[in-house]
């Protein structure tokens, strides 16, 4: 039995190894689809835009990534080009760009759409985002783009790339490069690439993960 595990485990590792890649261009699924929007090409390196995190809410997809802009289904033309920069958000089964257009100067690694569905969390590299200025974590209104300040959280010195809500939907916990988290304030606490806020204020809880070397 432990030879045969052994085996397989062998025989999943090297499927992995010679899975094709996927191109952020065919949007979020796996498979291309001609009736799906899909992130820019550039005319430089031929690669498109990466999707780096995506989240659902009430139909919704919302994507956050590396792309500027959004192509139409099946279009090669450039001037259709829509300008989103970083965050977009697609409706119909992916068929439908959005209103919803916030935009973020940096990467977004981390989405994550609250229970119920009035916000989305986003973590990254970004120091703006939805037009004002708010380093790496955020929340943002699911309906309009615009920038949720009831959530105040304390600024991650380091890239967020992971989010997570408790089952009540109370806690948000936060994971990345980061080592400590100053508020408002300016008061600096000490998180090693976890930590844990109030979901609803942004506040930090005194929560300690365990000991982490990287």
């Amino acid at each position: 039995m432990q030879k045969a595990v052994k085996v397989l485990v062998v025989l999943l590792a090297t499927m992995t190894l010679w899975a094709p890649p996927v191109r952020a261009a065919e949007g979020f699924s796996s498979t291309a689809d001609d009736g799906t929007w899909g992130t820019e090409i550039a005319a430089d390196t031929g690669k498109a835009g990466r999707v780096l995190a995506v989240t659902v809410s009430g139909g919704t997809v919302y994507l956050g990534g590396d792309f500027q802009s959004m192509s139409p289904p099946g279009s090669k033309d450039t001037a259709a080009l829509v300008e989103r920069k970083h965050l977009a958000a697609l409706t119909d089964g992916g068929t439908k760009l959005a209103d919803w257009n916030p935009g973020a100067d940096k990467e977004v690694r981390a989405l994550l759409a609250a229970p119920d569905g009035r916000r989305v969390y986003a973590g990254g590299t970004f120091s703006r985002i939805a037009g004002t200025t708010q380093s790496r974590l955020a929340a943002i209104d699911a309906a309009t783009g615009a920038l949720d300040t009831t959530f105040r959280p304390p600024k991650p010195d380091a890239i967020v790339r992971a989010l997570a809500l408790s089952p009540d939907g109370s806690v948000l916990y936060v994971g990345g490069d980061f080592s400590q988290l100053t508020a408002a304030d300016g008061t600096v606490e000490a998180r090693p690439h976890l930590a844990a806020l109030d979901a609803a204020t942004g506040s930090l809880l005194p929560w300690l993960p365990p000991e982490d070397a990287g």
